[in-house]
Formats: structure tokens, sequence, C-alpha cells
């Protein structure tokens, strides 16, 4: 309860700002319909500020509590709430102002400090930063230095220096740190170690998490998630059936069976647990949050068939289309990628296959990306270039990226009747065409597949994918665009393609079991093409990522000012 400007008192509500959601047109009336004059108490204005937030409008939000504190001064609250809520919806700049009001509102609240500090670092902000981070130090010394620890280790991480992240969060969850503190600590200890492939360490942290946290599913799902990368699988049932936590996540226990049979080789066996799991599951939070809305029957999708607009840049030569003893490479991009790994792989491919065609289809391209593409077939002249495009919405652009290049294989392996070799954009080849061809003469379709990974979207690799055009590789290309078409539209963005491939694997056995597919191995496919790989393009980035340096220096900054200062404190005045 919060006293106003005429004496009454006034119920505060949570203040949360809801950022990208709701009717903006529905806030726009209610807003009308609610303040049809200006309010007049504190409360009115509080409320007023929660519908701008919720509607997107935060610079108007922030004027009206400014005027909410000019009518309350006990609203410290509400604008620590605003600029937390901001904060956590990504708008770092705007959180700055309503966290600092906060800030002079609740000058010994150390949270207030704490998040306007991480706004100023979010915001690469230096103004103001040395006394608000002095300020938290006095108000808890030991806590700030922790939380500073943290943050520098989740950049740490960010850039895979793995090393000092983990000497961070170790030092963190060695010191007592607050119990939401040494859980995140936690936490990122355990995918380190996942991500090193310390199963087996991994195990040992995410059971610590349990004893900290024994109702956190995502916790239980770590542990599962250890245990089932080091082929542990009874463990991780009999973890199922003990935890009534995880014991009612639907599917879930399907999901380790087949994970188990997959890696036994038992694909029939493997794909039909999956189905079950994938149709008593339709959230996807079995795996870890990726949205994946369960598999959709081949027979499904191929009702619908894939109906992407694809329209024509340029063509190839007509003659190049009777050279059928050369390979044709398809990618599928963004502008932003055909800038960056465009010349290497054109390169590449020159060296090692002239004579060879190249298909690139465009994703939204810009007129600049259609002009840079014909630049690269006037340097590349020993290469016959096609190019095509299509459209999607900006929300779908990325994920479109990544299965473009499969939903125009079928049509792709009918008019130029040659092997085609779907590549991610940045990869380089690594062997000469022949050789690729010659190891791979036999097989209708080949593809990198890992089995040793414990859940299906792994297993099946979309970065090297060479099909023939026989009526097996014509098949495995219709099921493949058709499944992913089809994921598309149920809203499955990311690791459709990978599913996709799956589910065509199988059905291409199911179907014809004579085929000849091969499941290339990592060093099989490192032969024939190098791919940096999501996870390596990620890091490359953020290593050039300037605004990462810039809150890893001010970090490193703190702590060391934080240390200076316990340093100071703990020595006798008498020796000063």
């Amino acid at each position: 309860m919060v006293g106003t400007s005429d004496g009454t008192q006034s119920r505060i509500e949570p203040m949360c700002v809801a950022t990208g959601s709701g009717d903006a047109a529905a806030t726009s009336t209610l807003l009308q319909q609610r303040f049809a004059q200006p309010p007049q108490r504190a409360d009115e204005h509080y409320r007023l500020a929660r519908l701008l937030a919720g509607s997107g409008k935060h610079s108007e939000a922030i004027e009206t509590l400014k005027r909410c504190v000019a009518l309350s001064p006990d609203y410290g609250q509400a604008l620590f709430a605003l600029g937390r809520g901001l904060l956590h919806g990504g708008f770092h700049a705007q959180a700055v102002l309503p966290l600092r009001m906060a800030a002079a509102e609740m000058p010994d609240s150390a949270p207030v400090f704490f998040h306007l500090a991480n706004a100023l670092l979010r915001s690469h902000s230096k103004h103001g930063l040395a006394p608000v981070l002095r300020r938290a130090a006095q108000l808890s010394p030991v806590q700030s230095q922790l939380w500073f620890k943290y943050q520098l280790a989740r950049r740490y991480q960010k850039l895979a220096r793995d090393e000092e992240a983990e000497a961070l969060l170790a030092a963190i969850d060695k010191s007592g740190a607050e119990a939401v503190l040494q859980q995140n600590a936690l936490h990122g200890r355990v995918q380190l170690a996942l991500r090193r492939f310390d199963f087996e360490r991994a195990e040992v942290l995410s059971r610590r998490l349990l004893v900290l946290a024994p109702a956190e599913a995502s916790y239980h799902l770590l542990l599962l998630d250890s245990l089932c990368r080091a082929h542990r699988f009874t463990e991780a049932l009999e973890h199922v059936e003990s935890s009534p936590v995880v014991r009612g996540i639907s599917g879930l226990r399907e999901w380790i069976e087949g994970a188990a049979h997959f890696a036994k080789g038992n694909l029939d066996k493997a794909a039909r647990l999956f189905r079950v799991a994938a149709a008593k599951n339709g959230s996807g939070e079995m795996v870890g949050g990726h949205g994946v809305r369960g598999y959709k029957f081949i027979e499904e999708a191929e009702r619908n068939g894939a109906r992407t607009q694809v329209d024509p840049l340029f063509l190839a030569d007509a003659r190049y289309r009777q050279h059928d003893s050369r390979l044709v490479f398809v990618v599928s991009c963004n502008d932003v990628y055909l800038q960056i790994f465009g010349d290497r792989l054109f390169r590449s491919i020159a060296e090692f296959g002239p004579g060879c065609a190249v298909h690139v289809h465009l994703v939204n391209p810009s007129p600049a990306a259609v002009e840079m593409l014909t630049a690269f077939r006037s340097r590349y002249r020993g290469l016959d270039f096609e190019a095509s495009s299509s459209r999607t919405s900006s929300e779908r652009q990325r994920g479109h990226s990544a299965i473009a290049r499969y939903l125009i294989a079928p049509d792709l392996l009918d008019s130029w009747r040659r092997p085609l070799l779907i590549l991610d954009m940045d990869a380089c080849i690594a062997a000469p065409i022949d050789v690729i061809q010659r190891d791979l003469a036999d097989c209708d379709v080949a593809l990198y597949c890992d089995f040793d990974k414990p859940f299906p979207w792994e297993v099946c690799c979309a970065n090297f994918v060479y099909l023939k055009p026989t009526p097996a590789g014509r098949l495995f290309a219709w099921l493949a665009a058709v499944c992913m078409e089809r994921l598309a539209d149920q809203g499955v963005q990311w690791t459709h393609d990978q599913m996709s491939l799956l589910l065509a694997h199988h059905a291409l056995r199911d179907r014809l079991p004579n085929v000849q597919l091969r499941e290339l191995t990592a060093h099989e496919s490192s032969a024939f093409a190098i791919n940096s790989g999501s996870y390596k393009k990620r890091i490359v980035a953020r290593r050039n990522n300037p605004n990462l340096d810039i809150e890893i220096n001010l970090l490193e900054a703190v702590l060391t000012e934080l240390e200076i200062a316990a340093q100071r404190l703990s020595t006798p005045a008498s020796s000063m």
C-alpha cells in the first residue's frame, strides 16, 4: 500500500513489461477508455505507465512514471520493476533512466544498484558507472564482487574462453554465495562440462543443482542430458521413474528409449519410439525448450507438398548441363552470409573442381546481393553459376535460409540430371572433385551422421548431403523437402532441416530396402569439405563483436577495483 497525493491508499500491482506482446490497437483503446482525462493520482499514473510499457511505448512510460514519483515519492519499487523489466526485455539503454530514478528513491538497495550497473554495462555506457559500482560495493561488498564475477564469466562463455569462465564460476560456487547466484554458477559449470564432453563431471554438478533446487525441472533435464550423452540410458530411465518432477513429462521415457536404440544402431525401433514420444508431447518440453512440436508423419507432409515460390535470378549456360560428369554445388543463404563466406567457398570450388556448377539460392535478396553474386560469377569464370531466390517473412528468414537449399533440390535434380552436393555457406572444399565423386560413386544418397548423439535432431547433419539423380536420390530429396516445409508451417524454426533429413533417412530405407545410402562419419565428411559449424561461427562472430570486448574490459576493471577496495577494508587502520 502506498500513499497518494490526496491522502488515500493505493495498492501497487507488480510492474511487468511484456515487450513485444499484446495487441497494440486494443491497448490504445484501453488507454483512451481508462484515461479520457489526464490522470491526477499517483496510482493512476502508475497504471498508465504499465499500459504504455506493455504496448512498447517505453519513453512515454518513463515520462509518466516521473509524474508518478512527483506525486508520491514512495514509488521506487515501481521504477525498479519497470527498469528491471526493460533490462530483461533487451532494452538496456531504456532501462538506465528508471533504474537511476529507482536508485535515487532507494539509495540503500543493493539489487537496484546491481541492475543499474548491469544496464550501464549492457548499453556500453561508462558515464556514471564508477559511482554506481562503488555504491554497490559499499552496500554489499562480497555479493557485488561475486555478482560481477558471474557477469564476466557469462561473457567469457560467449567467447569460448572456457577455462577463465570455469575459474570464475568455481570461485562463486565455493564462496557460499546466495542461493540464486550459486545455482546460476553451477548451471554454467554444467554447460561447460557438457561442452567439453566431460559427462561424469556434468552429472556430479547436476546432482548438486538438484540438492539446491529439487523441484526445478530444467535441472533434472540437465542430469538426464548428462546421462544420455554418456550412453547411461538405464540410469536415465531410473531417474525418470524415481522423480515426480519429470515423471509426468509426456513422452520423455520413450524419447530416452529411442536414444538408446539409436546408440545401438536399431534405427527402426528408434524411429517408432520418437514418433510415439512426439505424439504424446506436443510442446517439446523434454528437449530443453527447443520448441519442437513433434514429428509429422511423412504421409501428411507429402499430401501438402513443397509450396515455396522460387524465382530464377539467372540460369546457367545450357551447354554446361551436358557435362554430367561434374557435380552441382547447392547452397542457400541471406545477404550477410553471401558477403562473409561467398568468396571463400567459391574460391575453394574453383580450386578443386573447375568446370563444376554452383547453384546459389538467396533468401530475401537485396539488389546489392544480386550484384555481388554477379561479380562472383565474373570472377570465377571456370564455374557455371546459377541463382534463384525466394521471399519469406523476417521472422522465418534465418530458418528458411537453412532449408531453402533442400526445398529446391528435387527440381535441381530434374533440371541438371547430375549429382548434387548440398553444403553450408561457410564450408570449404577440401579434396579434388574427382576424389569426392570416386568415393561416393556407389551411393544414391550420402550424408554425414553422428549416431553417438543421444537426441534425434543431432544425428543427421545438414551441412553435407550428396544426392544422385536416381529414383532413390529423387525420393530422398522430395521427402526431405516436404517435411521441412511442413515443420516450417508448424512454426519450427531451428533443427527442422536435421529432423527432416532423419525422417527422410528412415522413410527411404522403409520404401527402398536396397537403396545405396551411405552414412558418413565426421572424419569422412571433413575429408571432402571442412565446415566451421554453427558453434564456431557464433564464436567467430563474437570474437569480432566490439560490444563484448567493451563489456569484458569494463567488468575486468570493476573486479580489479573491488578487489583493491576489499584489500583496503581488510587492512588495519594502524598500518595505513
